[in-house]
């Protein structure tokens, strides 16, 4: 009986253990949102200007594609890492120089954040650029807080360009899509991973020789 007794109270133990450790994750656990989109486009398409004679491409307006990322905490619980990933379209390329990194503050003021306080990398071979922020209250002073987003922004540029035209882009220019990830940590605690994407259009204009 004793021992039938111990085992039921280190049961209960074990239990109220694992219940208490799941609800102090749950309250602990981020949560975020991200939206993304394109600074310079004002929902125009991109006008890839070809020379008629021999279909060349030999400039696009504007002449590079400036994105922006998004990742808001919008939960109760202070977020002090970030990880994002972006995919660039097919036919586009990084330009590494103007990666830039913001905290917007609810009140919408920017603390612009520089070098060392976040790493990029780019791999060409899957057009793949991730920018993580590791330690946010080193960078600002302070943790990311409710309804406060961390903003990345950088440029890419289009890679066809003194090339001659793909012969199925002259009826149908085509539409990009760039989709980005991102996820959140405070501690070992993680948000989801969210996923957003944004779409832009293309418009061919013959030029002369």
């Amino acid at each position: 009986m004793l021992l039938m007794v111990i085992s039921a109270l280190g049961y209960a133990v074990w239990t109220d253990t694992t219940t208490i450790q799941y609800t102090l994750i749950s309250a602990h656990a981020p949560t975020i949102s991200v939206s993304k989109g394109f600074i310079n486009l004002q929902h125009s398409p991109i006008t890839i200007n070809v020379r008629s004679n021999d279909t060349v491409i030999v400039s696009i307006s504007p002449h590079v594609v400036r994105i922006f990322i998004n990742v808001t905490n919008t939960g109760a619980t202070p977020i002090n890492r970030i990880v994002v990933t972006d995919v660039l379209p097919k036919d586009w390329s990084l330009h590494p120089e103007n990666v830039q990194v913001q905290l917007i503050r609810e009140d919408e003021a920017v603390v612009d954040i520089g070098n060392p306080y976040f790493t990029m990398s780019y791999d060409p071979d899957s057009r793949t650029l991730t920018v993580i922020l590791d330690d946010i209250l080193v960078a600002t002073g302070k943790y990311l807080l409710l309804n406060e987003k961390i903003r990345i922004m950088f440029n890419m540029e289009y890679e066809l360009k003194w090339e001659m035209l793909p012969s199925e882009y002259e009826a149908n220019p085509p539409n990009y899509i760039n989709t980005a990830t991102a996820t959140a940590w405070i501690r070992q605690w993680s948000s989801e991973t969210i996923v957003a994407s944004a779409t832009f259009a293309t418009a061919i204009n013959w030029v002369g020789p």
